[in-house]
């Protein structure tokens, strides 16, 4: 064949494709206007007609303009979102999307992704056959307009049945609104209207960006928008995790009249030292995933290493009980990265918090990792018996409080709360009011305390059970010690007098590795993971195990590593990661915490070391609710590292953080008589629930009482 034969044929192939690209894009922008710009919703952005009419219309006409703008990184984002903050129905790997992409461009004339064109295809695709996934009830995309005359991007879902106005979910979050368009919204119910909000200064709502924004203001600006509209009945709660939780605090705080309750899962709402320099050892994983998600915190955060000013005051401003005036259903996991953050806040709620809604707080704490809530497999373990459980009490606490359906009771924002704030509760049609008592307590499981009502439901790992009971801290707990001991033991026994001490060393240049636990990453393992081959097996480790258990044991609250310890350098940090040993030999991460030599007298000061002097270090590991049963042991592992969760510590004694030599550090822990290396657990009453209360399963929050207990699947694993 001749040469200007296969330019021609190569020039043929290239106009089809054009054409081919030209047609499948105007096909796409096609149905978005049919779709967009057609739409009759009864959704507004402002008071006059003409604002009215363009609610929607003015937001669908320009959407395809600006989806053809943002949609690569839209798409290329959802492989990292769909992992982190996945709702608990989940969404579809990219795999899979990109699959469905594959044959839709195929059924085209195309043969790969030869070129940018064909990318561009593949990417519209993918949004296209999101969007006609709900093409019945949604999304509907509208502008809601704030307080500075700014607009925020929105999508509205409409229930499959019913007939309008509907109480309405309300949803903010800065991992873009577009990506509940690729699979089911989180709860399973056609109860409730969804309005999915992106951020101030995210996605669809960046030409709304202002220099330190108020997302509670935005938040109460969406409440009062939506409930203005005649799809809504007035009645509006608010659900979701991690960023997605913390704003529903901000978003109470403003008191929003139409707010009648909020589901925040896996977040804490302060903005505290301890968030991010645990121990004093700067967070470095955590903080630079936030950095990637777009919160660019890092320098802010490194620019105070102590816990200065800046902190005290951080705090003062992000702890507020005493504001929020709606009930809140506080939903968290042991093996997140806030569990402690998460007991804290409600802890603050039930005993500080408004009068008017002190005693209407939940607490529900599952086995769960910061990215898989309601999953079956957390970390290298599966927990069946947990598994919906979120979604389900939040369901059943949104329908007591928003839906009014709740023990056959409507509820609503409650008449104690819009009384306090000067709103009648009547105000909002189709939501009556409930009794400020709140849902009748359900005794599904009794811990043993007297008077318990369920208002705290927790998950044992361990024992793989739920239990009931009426608050956190759970009373009757006693601290017992357990002693570092020579050759690897840890004994109830108090060690003798001049018992040796066990070095370990510590080479910045060679950390010991993080290996599940509490981490933010999608490309680390998260979770309860088996530390003996990657931990254990190194040689700059030291671990102490329990004899076998001959009965379970029991703990609840804070666990602290009492260590006395010395080093060769000025400077050096100490590691403590507490597990599970199974009777085949796993060793499963249970929590782990740090402390840096430095800030061992507090985190206001840093005070070095003197090298031999031996210190007392105090590592205070996360609030856990874990039972260790008989037939296992404890363990605990000290290393001086634990990265990338934990920076590395150079040991050279100068400014943190900052470039420098790097030094090989010899650190010694003690436990003799003078220097007793102990670690306190918090043990508690064994609780008294029947054997047939526990086979039958529980159910957090059973308002609905005809709804099944939740229980192990067929067939699942039982790992013990």
């Amino acid at each position: 064949m001749k040469k200007g034969d296969e330019e021609e044929r190569e020039e043929r192939g290239q106009e089809r494709e054009q054409t081919d690209f030209s047609e499948i894009l105007q096909e796409i922008v096609d149905y978005l206007r049919s779709r967009f710009l057609s739409a009759e919703l009864g959704f507004s952005v402002g008071e006059s007609g003409q604002a009215r009419e363009s609610g929607v219309r003015r937001r669908g006409g320009s959407c395809w303009r600006s989806l053809l703008n943002g949609i690569i990184i839209h798409v290329v984002s959802c492989s990292f979102i769909s992992r982190c903050f996945r709702t608990p129905r989940g969404y579809p790997s990219v795999k899979q999307v990109i699959s469905a992409a594959w044959i839709r461009v195929g059924k085209h004339g195309g043969t790969g992704l030869r070129d940018g064109r064909k990318v561009l295809v593949v990417l519209l695709l993918i949004f296209w056959g999101g969007t006609v996934v709900w093409a019945e009830r949604g999304p509907y995309p509208v502008s809601i307009p704030m307080r500075d005359g700014r607009f925020l991007a929105a999508d509205v879902y409409l229930p499959d049945t019913g007939a309008p106005p509907y109480p309405v979910i309300l949803i903010q979050t800065p991992y873009n609104r577009l990506l509940y368009r690729f699979g089911d919204l989180p709860l399973d119910t056609d109860d409730y209207a969804w309005v999915i909000v992106d951020w101030r200064g995210f996605w669809g709502s960046m030409g709304a960006w202002i220099p330190n924004p108020k997302y509670g203001e935005d938040g109460f600006d969406c409440v009062e928008w939506i409930a203005s509209q005649p799809q809504c009945n007035g009645c509006i709660g608010t659900w979701g995790a991690s960023a997605l939780g913390v704003v529903q605090f901000q978003t109470a705080r403003e008191h929003p009249p139409h707010l009648k309750a909020c589901v925040p899962i896996v977040a804490d709402s302060r903005f505290s030292y301890g968030q991010y320099y645990p121990g004093g050892v700067y967070r470095k994983e955590y903080v630079e995933m936030l950095d990637l998600l777009g919160y660019d915190l890092s320098g802010l955060i490194l620019a105070h290493p102590t816990r200065d000013w800046f902190w005290i005051l951080s705090e003062l401003l992000s702890d507020y009980p005493g504001e929020i005036e709606v009930p809140m259903l506080i939903e968290g996991g042991w093996y997140d990265l806030y569990t402690t953050g998460v007991l804290h806040g409600f802890r603050r709620l039930s005993e500080d918090g408004h009068p008017s809604v002190r005693d209407l707080h939940r607490l529900l704490m599952g086995p769960w990792e910061h990215s898989a809530v309601d999953r079956v497999d957390q970390g290298e373990l599966t927990y069946p018996e947990a598994s919906g459980a979120a979604a389900q009490a939040a369901l059943a606490f949104l329908d007591y409080w928003v839906l009014g359906d709740g023990m056959g009771t409507a509820g609503s924002g409650g008449t104690a709360a819009a009384t306090a704030r000067g709103t009648d509760a009547g105000d909002s049609a189709g939501c009556e009011t409930a009794d400020a008592a709140g849902p009748e307590p359900i005794r599904a499981m009794d811990p043993g305390a007297t008077g318990a009502d369920g208002r705290v439901n927790l998950f044992d790992p361990g024992s793989r059970t739920w239990f009931g009971c009426d608050g956190w801290p759970l009373p009757g707990v006693e601290i017992h010690p357990l002693y570092l001991r020579s050759e690897g033991r840890l004994l109830t026994s108090p060690p003798p007098p001049g018992e040796a001490s066990d070095p370990f060393p510590y080479d910045p240049r060679d950390p010991s590795p993080t290996w599940g636990g509490a981490v933010l990453s999608p490309w680390m393992k998260h979770g309860p993971c088996d530390q003996r081959e990657p931990v254990e097996a190194r040689g700059d480790v030291l671990v102490y195990t329990t004899p076998t258990l001959p009965f379970d044991l029991a703990l609840a609250g804070k666990t602290e590593a009492v260590l006395y310890a010395s080093s060769d350098r000025a400077d050096t940090d100490f590691m403590v990661r507490l597990t599970d040993v199974y009777p085949d030999g796993r060793s499963m991460l249970v929590t782990d915490a740090a402390r840096r030599g430095r800030f061992r007298d507090g985190f206001g000061k840093e005070k070095l070391m003197e090298p031999g002097e031996i210190y007392e270090i105090r590592v205070e590991l996360s609030e856990l609710f874990f039972t260790f049963p008989a037939g296992h042991r404890l363990r605990i592992d000290i290393t001086s590292s634990n990265y990338p969760r934990f920076d590395r510590n150079l040991n050279n004694g100068g400014e943190m953080y900052a470039p420098g030599d790097t030094l090989i550090a010899t650190n010694l822990c003690y436990h003799e008589e003078a220097y007793p290396s102990r670690l306190l657990l918090p043990v508690r009453p064994a609780p008294r629930v029947e054997d047939s209360t526990v086979a039958a399963g529980f159910m957090p929050f059973p308002f609905r009482t005809e709804w099944p207990s939740i229980r192990p699947s067929a067939g699942a694993k039982r790992e013990r």
